[in-house]
């Protein structure tokens, strides 16, 4: 079934063909990733690729640039080392936002490296939870952009950003890879990254999925 960029099969296994030596040769000829949607193996997903569609690199680098310009901002607010220009009216919201940037390109680059200590935990909060969805995506075929970063200026977000996200092609037939993001950073994440999509056979990069048997 064309689902998105992807093909997705989703087949009942009897419980005579589980682990059988012609289901082990059919699965290693499938061209894409397989894996069991449950413990008792009942259930198995098989995804392949119909269409690639390139990341926008340039973008996503311009995004997370711009992203730590701005975080750095409001960290230089906060610690009072810093105030930006407010102008009154819709306006002067993007005057005041387009002041912003022209003055740190120009000269006040050096005044926001004041906020490093609040823009570092808080990039790298937004940057490990969006790569945990990423990570857990490609294990398991899902189609999905490199996380987006939105950055906001200071002059209009205490924090520099409203967060990030990323943007998925195809669809998600497992829910429980949403919590990719929360698990990723945790100090077990790991442990429950290989419990829910552990290599199968020789382990390649683009080898094969399986669920986990015990969790």
């Amino acid at each position: 079934m064309p689902a998105g960029t992807r093909e997705i099969i989703d087949a009942l296994v009897a419980p005579s063909s589980r682990g059988s030596d012609g289901l082990s040769a059919a699965l290693a000829r499938w061209p894409g990733k397989w894996y069991w949607l449950d413990r008792d193996h009942g259930t198995l997903v098989l995804v392949r690729p119909i269409t690639t569609v390139r990341p926008r690199w340039l973008l996503h680098g311009a995004l997370i640039l711009l992203t730590i310009l701005c975080t750095l901002g409001a960290g230089a607010v906060l610690a009072g080392g810093y105030t930006p220009d407010l102008r009154p009216g819709l306006a002067g919201v993007f005057i005041s936002a387009g002041e912003f940037f022209l003055r740190a390109v120009q000269r006040d680059w050096y005044v926001l490296l004041q906020g490093w200590s609040f823009a570092l935990p808080l990039l790298a909060i937004l940057l490990v939870h969006e790569l945990g969805h990423y990570v857990t995506a490609r294990r398991y075929a899902i189609d999905t952009s490199p996380p987006y970063f939105v950055p906001v200026p200071p002059t209009l977000s205490p924090i520099g950003s409203l967060g990030a996200f990323i943007r998925l092609r195809s669809p998600v037939v497992d829910r429980r890879l949403s919590a990719g993001g929360y698990y990723f950073g945790r100090r077990d994440n790991g442990t429950w990254l290989n419990h829910r999509a552990k290599p199968e056979g020789r382990g390649r990069p683009t080898g094969r999925w399986k669920s986990a048997s015990r969790c």
